[in-house]
């Protein structure tokens, strides 16, 4: 029985992060578990209820006293200190590689799988913010610390949003594809300034993300998605 009950709740964490990291809830949703049960099927409210309260422990969801649990609404504050985490996940991450004779292409037995995302969508912000996630999941492998890769990922998935609104989809394409150029190459010099500088200009627009994250929030208030 408590296998059971350890297998649905790793099941209902495994498919809300995910869905999360997909960007199936809008940022500022109500994350009401009986929906969440309703949609996930043969998962009970227990197991729901506990993968939430990990996920709002990870920072990738909002616990609100007597209001439950909600899609991050993150603030242009937030988002500056999300990136600065996340620059500094990323470069810690390429300088372990750097100082290593070799660099292991096969991601450590530890890491899970389950977590790679799903097809890839048509085209679009979605399509974008899916491959830098999964460049930055590489990067973030290079390390092979379950510590620094169960963090960086983290931080990762919660910028998820604000790179879906970003202003410049062409720029962010020619980022991430000279980011992949450099990692594919091995050279951590070019790939370490390129890190740098993809974080600077979000760091600089981060009030302009706040709004336009806000306005994503509104849209779904009003038309109820």
């Amino acid at each position: 029985m408590e296998d059971a009950s350890r297998d649905s709740f790793g099941r209902a964490y495994e498919l809300l992060r995910r869905k999360l990291a997909e960007g199936e809830y809008r940022p500022g949703t109500r994350l009401a578990v009986d929906g969440i049960v309703t949609n996930l099927r043969a998962i009970s409210a227990t197991p729901v209820r506990e993968a939430l309260s990990r996920l709002a422990g990870e920072g990738l969801v909002e616990s609100r006293r007597k209001d439950g649990y909600f899609a991050p609404l993150p603030t242009a504050s937030e988002i500056i200190d999300l990136l600065g985490m996340s620059e500094l996940y990323l470069l810690a991450a390429v300088n372990e590689a750097a100082g290593r004779s070799a660099v292991r292409p096969i991601a450590p037995e530890w890491v899970n799988l389950d977590q790679e995302p799903g097809p890839p969508k048509a085209s679009g912000s979605e399509n974008v913010e899916r491959e830098t996630r999964l460049l930055f999941r590489s990067l973030l492998l290079l390390s092979e610390s379950r510590l620094l890769v169960s963090s960086g990922l983290a931080t990762v998935e919660r910028l998820g949003w604000p790179r879906r609104v970003e202003f410049d989809p062409k720029l962010s394409v020619d980022e991430t594809a000279a980011m992949r150029t450099a990692f594919d190459a091995k050279d951590f010099k070019c790939l370490r300034h390129l890190i740098r500088a993809y974080h600077a200009v979000r760091r600089d627009a981060a009030m302009r993300l706040e709004r336009a994250l806000q306005s994503v929030a509104d849209k779904r208030k009003i038309g109820g998605i």
